[in-house]
């Protein structure tokens, strides 16, 4: 069985185009396990990539005890019993990295997926960690926020985001609205750094 380190819930936030999903792209190769609710139609090359519920089981439990690296692509139909499933799934095989893109689209402030509701209060336990994307914070369940010992901030210009992430980051968040495009602000446990996506060119 691959042992992942820790289990920390991460929140990625920002306005569309700002750099968010680059930056969980550049996260990925040093997981060894995962698995993405890819909901936004992104490439992820070099990663298996799986459409149904029976496929994607197969797939998680032949490699349970070692590591994946698996992308499941969100369909219209039954999207939420995928969404339900693929969060059991997570918790049932343990140390992976569960990635949900756009997760105010199934996690909005007064409804939440049983499933992924049990992972925010007890996938520690299992080593289960968690990266959430968002454009809107506000919009997120309570509890992914209070869950969170990190969030990743791109540029944001509303104002009752910049508000919002305020009350959880403190007043570095007011820089939000004038941060250049893939730049960010990390807080990690009451201590900001700012970083930069920076993509690399091969000859």
């Amino acid at each position: 069985m691959v042992k992942l380190p820790d289990a920390p819930i991460t929140v990625v936030l920002g306005q569309r185009g700002s750099g968010k999903t680059s930056w969980v792209k550049q996260q990925l190769p040093a997981l060894p396990r995962f698995i993405l609710w890819n909901t936004v139609s992104d490439d992820y090359p070099g990663f298996d990539m799986i459409e149904d519920n029976e496929s994607f089981f197969q797939y998680v439990w032949k490699k349970r005890n070692g590591i994946f690296r698996v992308v499941v692509n969100s369909l219209e139909e039954n999207e939420a019993e995928s969404f339900d499933f693929v969060c059991a799934v997570a918790g049932s095989v343990e140390n992976v990295c569960l990635i949900i893109e756009e997760v105010d689209t199934y996690a909005t402030p007064s409804i939440i997926p049983f499933e992924l509701k049990k992972l925010l209060k007890i996938g520690r336990h299992y080593g289960v960690s968690m990266i959430f994307v968002s454009r809107r914070p506000p919009e997120i369940n309570r509890l992914i926020t209070s869950q969170a010992q990190r969030f990743v901030c791109f540029k944001t210009i509303e104002p009752n985001d910049v508000r919002y992430l305020r009350s959880i980051i403190g007043n570095p968040a007011l820089e939000l609205p004038e941060i250049p495009m893939l730049h960010y602000l990390d807080w990690k446990h009451g201590i900001i750094e700012k970083g930069e996506i920076v993509f690399t060119v091969k000859d």
